[in-house]
C-alpha cells in the first residue's frame, strides 16, 4: 500500500525500482498466503474425507442385517461425493435363487421412486448393471447416451431434479455384480474425478460389506435350519418314545384282557366236573363261559378288524341308507351294555330319512363303538345321548354323555391307536384302546370326519361323526337272509382235528335237529365221502391235509356237487379269505364260530337261500 502511495508522488528512475520490488514483494506474500489457504482447505477436505470414509467403514463393518446395510451404504455414500440425492438398486436372490431387486434412497422419500418402477439396464443405466467403471456426467440431460429409450425418452414426470450424475458398479469379490450406485445434483458439473475415486474405492468397501452379511445371513439360515432339524429329530424321537411307551402299555393291557376271561371260564369249566352239579349250576356255568368267550372273541376281532382297515384291506359294501335306522340298530346292539351300567339312554332323530352312502354294518360299528365308550367311561346311572341332525348340508351322529371327560392333553390323541384313559384307577373298564382308531378308519373311509369334545375330567364328552350327505333316495334293500322259510334238518360233516372243538360243535348242531358227523383229519373224511352230506364245516389246518385240498377233492365228487364248504380256522385276514374262495368254500368262519352266523348259512342251505357271506 504505501509503494501504491509512492508512485502517485513524483519519482526518480531509483525510487521507482524500489517500489516494484516493494509490489513484487507483495505479490509474492500474497500467493505464498493463498496457496496456504488453498492447501489448508483441500487438507480439511481430504481430512474430512477420510474421516468420512473412516466412518463409513466402521458403519459397513459394523451392520450384518442386509436391508440396514444397503441404507447405510446409500446414505454414507451420498455425503462422500456430496450429492444431493442418492440410490442403491440391489440384486437380491429368492430362496430358489430367481433375482428380484430391492432399493435404498438418500435425500428423498421412497415415494419418490415408488410409481417410476426400477431402472432398467438402457444406454446409460445398462453399463453400471454389467460392472463398469464409475460413469459422470456434468449435465445428464446432454448426454447422448440418455433419452434414447422409451417410454420417456429423458426424464421422467415428476422425476428428481437431477443434472449432475454419477453411477458405480458395486462387484463382489467373486465377480458378480451386486447393484449400482446412483447420485445425482441440481445443479452442473458437481462431481469430479476425485468424486469418482472416492466412490470407486467405497464400492468395493461396500461390496466387501455385502458379501460379509450375505454369509453371516447364510450362515444365520443354516443355524436355524440345524436347529429345526435337531427341533424335529427331537420330537421325532419324542414320539417314537411315546408310541414305544404306548405299545408296552398296549400288550401288557391285551395280556390283562386275555388273561382276565380265563379265570372264571377255568372256574365254570372246573365246577362242571363237579359230579353233585345240579341243573342250575351247569346252566350259569354254561353262561359264565360263554359270555367270557364272546368277550375274548370282541377282542380278537377288534384286532384284526383294525389291522384290516389301517392297512386299507377292507372293501365297503355301499348302499345309500338311512342314518336314523342305522343309529336304531346301533343302539339295539349297545342297550344291554348301557342297561348292565344302568344309564339312562334319549336317541333324538330328525322325522325325515338321513340319506348316507355307506356300509351299513361298519357304520353301525361306529356308532355301536361310541356308545359302548359313553357307557363305559361314564359312572352307572349317568345319561347318555345319540343325537342324529342334518346341519351345513352334512349328516351328524352326536354321542354325549355326562362321564368322566377327557383330558386336555389326551384329547389331542384320543383316536390315536392304542390311546387309552387312565380313568378308571383299578382299570376295570378294560379295553385295549383301539375302538376309537377304529371309529376313526371307518369314518374317513366313508369320506366323513369324527372329532371329539370334552370340556375337561368329569366334565361329559361328545363324539360327533359327520358324514357326507347323499344325493338320492334311501333305497330299501333286503338283507341276506330275511324274509326266509322255516329250516329244516340238514346233514353236517364236520372235520376238525381238535376232537373237544369238533365234538361241542356237534352237540350244539344236534340240539337244532341236525344229523352230524365228526373226523379229526382228511383221510377219516375221505373214507366216508358216500355220507349224504349237504354241508361240509372244515378245518384249515388238519393233520395230513390242508384243509383246502381237501375241499377241493370232495367238490371234485358228484355227490358233492350241491354241498355248502364252510371254512373254520382261526385265520381271518383277508389273504385268507381269498385262499378259501380260490379253494372252492362258500364261506369263511374264524374260531371260534358265532352261531347265530352258522345258523344262518344252516338255514339258508336248508331253505335254498343264499346267506350272507362270512
Amino acid at each position: 500500500l504505501a509503494a501504491v502511495l509512492a508512485l502517485r508522488a513524483p519519482l526518480d528512475a531509483g525510487r521507482i525500482g524500489d517500489e516494484v520490488r516493494l509490489l513484487e514483494d507483495a505479490a509474492r506474500r500474497m500467493w505464498e498466503a493463498l496457496r496456504r489457504i488453498r492447501a489448508e482447505e483441500a487438507l480439511r477436505e481430504e481430512t474430512r474425507v477420510l474421516e468420512l470414509m473412516k466412518s463409513a467403514t466402521e458403519t459397513l463393518a459394523s451392520t450384518i442385517a442386509l436391508e440396514p446395510l444397503m441404507q447405510a451404504i446409500t446414505d454414507a455414500a451420498t455425503q462422500l461425493v456430496g450429492a444431493e440425492f442418492g440410490a442403491f438398486f440391489y440384486n437380491a436372490r429368492d430362496d430358489k435363487g430367481d433375482v428380484y431387486s430391492l432399493y435404498a434412497l438418500s435425500g428423498a422419500p421412497r415415494v419418490a421412486f415408488e410409481r417410476l418402477g426400477m431402472p432398467r439396464a438402457t444406454a446409460v443405466f445398462g453399463p453400471t448393471f454389467h460392472g463398469s467403471a464409475p460413469i459422470r456426467s456434468d449435465d445428464i440431460r446432454q448426454d447422448p447416451r440418455y433419452g434414447l429409450s422409451a417410454p420417456h425418452h429423458g426424464m421422467p414426470p415428476g422425476h428428481l431434479p437431477v443434472v449432475s450424475y454419477l453411477a458405480a458398479s458395486v462387484v463382489s469379490r467373486s465377480g458378480e455384480v451386486i447393484g449400482g450406485l446412483f447420485f445425482g445434483h441440481p445443479r452442473p458439473a458437481m462431481f469430479s474425478e476425485r468424486s469418482e475415486e472416492l466412490i470407486g474405492a467405497f464400492a468395493v468397501q461396500a461390496a466387501i460389506a455385502i458379501d460379509n452379511a450375505r454369509l453371516y445371513d447364510m450362515a444365520q439360515r443354516a443355524a436355524e435350519e440345524r436347529e429345526q432339524l435337531l427341533s424335529s429329530e427331537r420330537a421325532a424321537r419324542a414320539e417314537a418314545e411315546r408310541h414305544n411307551k404306548m405299545k408296552d402299555e398296549f400288550l401288557a393291557m391285551l395280556a390283562h384282557e386275555l388273561r382276565n376271561p380265563l379265570a372264571p371260564i377255568t372256574s365254570a369249566a372246573q365246577l362242571l366236573r363237579l359230579p353233585e352239579v345240579n341243573e342250575g349250576l351247569r346252566l350259569k356255568a354254561s353262561n359264565i363261559i360263554s359270555r367270557q368267550v364272546r368277550h375274548m372273541t370282541e377282542l380278537v376281532d377288534d384286532l384284526l378288524d383294525v389291522s384290516r382297515v389301517t392297512r386299507g384291506l377292507v372293501k365297503l359294501e355301499n348302499e345309500i341308507l338311512d342314518l336314523n335306522k342305522v343309529a336304531m340298530a346301533a343302539v339295539e346292539q349297545a342297550r344291554p351294555h348301557i342297561e348292565e351300567r344302568q344309564h339312562r339312554l334319549t336317541v333324538e332323530l330328525p322325522d325325515a330319512p338321513v340319506p348316507v352312502e355307506g356300509d351299513r354294518t361298519r357304520l353301525i360299528q361306529v356308532l355301536v363303538n361310541l356308545l359302548n365308550n359313553s357307557a363305559k367311561y361314564t359312572p352307572p346311572g349317568g345319561r347318555i345321548a345319540l343325537v342324529v341332525t342334518i346341519e351345513d348340508g352334512a349328516a351328524r351322529a352326536a354321542v354325549r354323555d355326562n362321564g368322566t371327560g377327557i383330558d386336555a392333553q389326551l384329547l389331542p390323541h384320543v383316536f390315536d391307536l392304542f390311546t387309552q384313559a387312565d380313568r378308571a384307577p383299578d382299570r376295570s373298564q378294560g379295553g385295549l384302546g383301539i375302538g376309537l382308531a377304529l371309529v376313526k378308519s371307518i369314518v374317513r373311509m366313508h369320506n366323513g370326519q369324527v372329532a371329539a369334545h370334552s370340556a375337561g375330567l368329569q366334565q361329559g364328552t361328545t363324539m360327533t361323526v359327520t358324514l357326507p350327505l347323499a344325493q338320492a333316495e334311501v333305497g330299501q334293500v333286503m338283507r341276506s337272509g330275511e324274509g326266509s322259510g322255516a329250516a329244516r334238518p340238514l346233514t353236517v360233516t364236520i372235520v376238525d382235528d381238535n376232537g373237544d372243538a369238533g365234538q361241542s360243535l356237534a352237540v350244539l348242531l344236534r340240539a337244532h335237529g341236525h344229523t352230524v358227523h365228526v373226523h379229526e383229519d382228511a383221510a377219516g373224511t375221505l373214507a366216508h365221502a358216500d355220507l349224504a352230506t349237504e354241508v361240509f364245516i372244515l378245518d384249515i389246518g388238519l393233520p395230513d391235509m390242508t384243509g383246502y385240498e381237501l375241499a377241493r377233492r370232495l367238490r371234485r365228487d358228484a355227490r358233492h356237487a350241491q354241498a355248502v364248504f364252510v371254512a373254520l380256522t382261526g385265520y381271518g385276514q383277508q389273504r385268507d379269505r381269498e385262499l378259501s374262495r380260490q379253494a372252492g368254500f362258500d364261506h369263511h368262519l374264524v374260531k371260534p364260530v358265532e352261531i347265530g352266523k352258522l345258523a344262518q348259512i344252516l338255514a339258508a342251505k336248508a331253505s335254498n337261500q343264499p346267506a350272507m357271506e362270512g
